[in-house]
């Protein structure tokens, strides 16, 4: 997504008066119905649920508009009772209200296009207002085309990311960017262009699933959602691809999401760590978008702040750890934000997991499994942002880093060797750690666990236990005389660390700031 700044106008309109007799006077039976009724639902499914600008579809062509603009298109005063009627009895809805907002949506029903962008021709705002969707860039025909199938679906409404944000506006880019999941989600049909597909069988190297924002295009649409391919056939003869089994199928093996979320996704802050394994494998041309493209998938929001890099992302996991309570969002390795060591750097952290660790996390799409039924009450609740930085409570096992260390290929990173301080040899083996030792200038060495089993009580800094033959999930964690405050940091490692006891150990958990 390309993106700029500027300002945006908010025009005010009015309704006409109701007149004694006319059709609006019966929309509602009530004691002095007037048009404010309609029209406050009207407006606040416009301006609360529609894009800025829409692509309008009619006999004398396609023109972009504001949805201001829809008053004069649609005329909401020109609806009858009988059509309010005639959906309250389709419906069993007892509510006129409810039934007002029905007929409203139908009348305002868009197709939204999911696609790729080309490196050149794509029609930016300004361009179709100036001169329309005319010329025959490869811009042009994309959108042409999309509007021709909107139009065939029964929409005289589009929207499409290229043209329909006026980038130039600050005030609009960021509503998109907040509101592009809703928007979606909303929509009457979603239009997946696979440009690179030929038949169902082939969308398999279509770049389209490597997109960032493409993610929530997938996951947003709440009805109906239809792929068409590289000469805009339909790549299934199902009207919604939504229904198509095997394409189903063959999206949920590319991308590694389960068929139930791929049909009936819900946005927010359960499996978390699910979501952003997801987005681990996509790319974003701007380096921000990897958060601000899940801002809908995590159903939150942040500001938007084009050219702090990095820091997007970092911001986005503080927002999550002040609202989520699953300790599987630490379950992370490779590199760190560059702001926070508590933090990855990017969704691509979550991809570092054994087969046997991945084993250890829950899953939307994989029950819960019947000899672990510790794994409801694994983690605990007590981790919050604080001006130290994350404060988490662990299980700290004091470690010795041996002098010994055999590097291995790429040039940072190397194997060392940890054995438990005396007190603790009796229940833990030594361990190996693949780390990166650029900046290890630690003289404390310590493991975290992260995953142990709580008692239930809710207690701060409570008492736990380990179980023989359990995996337990572990931060390697160092802290010395340069550390700010003499505070712990995570030490980046290429995989996430899992450690065994070997007998059950009993302790307390300690609270460490990352």
């Amino acid at each position: 997504m390309n993106t700029g700044i500027g300002t945006i106008m908010v025009c005010h309109l009015v309704f006409p008066q109701s007149k004694k007799g006319s059709p609006l006077s019966c929309l509602l039976k009530t004691s002095q119905p007037t048009n404010s009724d309609v029209a406050g639902i009207f407006y606040d499914h416009v301006f609360n649920y529609m894009p800025a600008h829409l692509l309008h579809i009619d006999n004398s062509g396609i023109r972009l508009i504001h949805r201001e603009d829809l008053h004069q298109i649609f005329r909401p005063d020109h609806a009858t009772g009988q059509e309010i009627d005639l959906l309250m009895a389709k419906s069993h809805n007892r509510s006129r209200e409810a039934a007002i907002r029905n007929l409203v949506a139908q009348k305002l029903k868009y197709a939204i296009l999911s696609h790729r962008w080309v490196l050149e021709g794509e029609q930016t705002f300004q361009r179709v207002m100036e001169n329309g969707l005319d010329g025959d860039s490869l811009g042009c025909t994309k959108l042409r085309q999309f509007c021709a199938i909107a139009e065939a679906l029964g929409c005289r409404l589009a929207w499409a990311d290229t043209c329909c944000i006026d980038k130039t506006s600050s005030a609009e880019l960021d509503e998109a960017i907040r509101s592009m999941f809703k928007w979606y989600r909303n929509s009457a049909v979603c239009v997946v262009l696979l440009a690179k597909a030929t038949s169902q069988g082939s969308i398999r190297g279509d770049p389209w699933f490597t997109e960032g924002w493409t993610l929530q295009e997938l996951l947003a649409p709440g009805t109906i959602i239809k792929f068409y391919g590289a000469d805009w056939s339909p790549l299934s003869t199902f009207s919604n691809d939504k229904e198509n089994t095997e394409m189903m199928h063959i999206i949920s093996q590319i991308t590694g999401i389960d068929h139930r979320d791929l049909r009936y996704f819900s946005p927010g802050l359960l499996n978390v760590r699910e979501k952003m394994l997801w987005a681990s494998s996509r790319k974003t041309t701007r380096v921000e978008d990897v958060a601000y493209s899940l801002l809908g998938i995590f159903d939150i929001s942040m500001p938007i702040a084009y050219g702090e890099g990095k820091r997007a992302f970092r911001r986005l996991m503080e927002v999550i750890v002040n609202e989520c309570r699953e300790w599987q969002i630490f379950a992370w390795a490779g590199p760190h934000s560059p702001y926070s060591t508590a933090f990855p750097e990017s969704p691509s952290g979550y991809r570092a997991l054994s087969d046997a660790t991945a084993m250890l996390m829950p899953s939307s799409g994989r029950p819960l499994h019947p000899s672990r039924p510790w794994d409801l009450r694994v983690g605990y609740p007590f981790y919050a942002m604080t001006k130290k930085g994350l404060e988490l409570e662990v299980l700290l096992i004091e470690m010795m880093l041996h002098v010994h260390r055999e590097p291995i290929e790429g040039a940072t990173h190397e194997r060392l060797m940890l054995s438990p301080s005396s007190e603790n040899k009796r229940f833990f083996e030594n361990i190996q750690v693949t780390c990166d030792t650029r900046f290890l200038l630690f003289s404390q060495w310590a493991v975290g666990i992260i995953n142990y089993r709580t008692d239930g009580a809710g207690t701060r800094e409570g008492m736990v236990e380990l179980e023989v033959g359990r995996e337990y999930i572990y931060f390697f964690l160092g802290t010395g005389i340069y550390t700010h405050y003499r505070k712990w940091e995570k030490v980046e490692t290429k995989e996430v660390l899992t450690i065994r006891t070997k007998e059950v150990f009993r302790g307390r958990v300690t609270t460490v700031w990352l």
